[in-house]
């Protein structure tokens, strides 16, 4: 794992998101490498890796971008953008509901 954070990061300054994001980029790069084969045939696809005895993940690939949903790429960006306000009237609303039934 050290050598793999040297090469990506260098000498590079990162904020504690973009370290945070790095270490899972490379927590995923090191449980999907493969450890061996699940069948005695070579030629099979499918390598047994550390990613499938954490998740009910068997491959790690990042989408292909032609086939990704508009409207769901979309409804990601809002959810991103409006993150903050919509946690901020979530816990308004809980706290509101706690005043009246409980206060």
């Amino acid at each position: 794992m050290k050598d793999l954070l040297k090469r990506v990061l260098g000498r590079a300054l990162l904020s504690q998101e973009e370290m945070f994001t790095v270490l899972c980029d490379c927590e995923s790069l090191m449980n999907s490498r493969p450890l061996t084969y699940i069948s005695e045939n070579n030629k099979d696809p499918v390598p047994l890796s550390p990613s499938m005895f954490l998740q009910d993940i068997q491959e790690w690939r990042t989408p292909d971008l032609d086939s990704v949903d508009q409207k769901s790429l979309n409804r990601r960006v809002f959810i991103i953008n409006n993150y903050p306000n919509i946690v901020l009237k979530n816990i308004e609303g809980k706290i509101e509901i706690g005043k009246s039934h409980y206060l």
